[in-house]
């Protein structure tokens, strides 16, 4: 189940975690991997609280070409080492859902989710260049995940989209570089 998209502030959180390039079928193995080391990571540096698990889409050239960051929000400053990346994501305006159920329909719901901000008249954070459609912030924040619960009905996931910050006098334009319409529903 999908909530209705809402805007939102977020805070500054600091950040642990591992980049990769990948086909979108790969994401649900790959996570499994790079969650667990980027967790391990974070405890040797010596996290004490370490927040839920995320997914943030960094390029998108089509499914089969994907660029993200898995990791996790910590509550301190992360250390860069080895193919750790560390930082902070600024605190900004955002589009935030959250999504209650298994992660197929995700692609879906990302679309969905494009085409309110675009009706609301929001502009997502983002660029197109030749090597695809780069997102200022698209995250996937797993607070109930495969991780923990092994019932995919009872999964809980917040989707974000950074909003554009309008220079004063800048003509707002809404985003309007959609993913590919929603895949209708597979009938049993």
């Amino acid at each position: 189940m999908l909530s209705i998209p809402q805007k939102i502030q977020i805070n500054r959180q600091q950040f642990i975690s591992l980049r990769s390039r990948l086909s979108a079928r790969l994401i649900t193995q790959q996570s499994q991997v790079f969650f667990k080391e980027a967790r391990e990571e974070a405890l040797k540096q010596g996290a004490k609280e370490i927040g839920s698990a995320f997914l943030k889409l960094v390029t998108f050239r089509d499914f089969d070409n994907l660029e993200a960051d898995f990791g996790f929000f910590t509550e301190k400053p992360m250390r860069t080492n080895g193919p750790f990346k560390a930082g902070s994501l600024p605190a900004a305006d955002y589009i935030q859902a959250s999504w209650r159920g298994p992660y197929e329909r995700m692609r879906d719901i990302h679309v969905l989710i494009i085409q309110w901000a675009n009706e609301a008249k929001l502009t997502i954070d983002s660029t197109r260049d030749e090597k695809g459609l780069h997102f200022g912030c698209l995250l996937n924040v797993f607070r109930i995940c495969d991780l923990s619960e092994p019932d995919s009905s009872k999964w809980e996931t917040d989707i974000l989209f950074r909003l554009k910050k309008w220079k004063p006098g800048e003509a707002v334009e809404p985003f309007v570089q959609a993913l590919p319409l929603p895949r209708p529903p597979q009938g049993k």
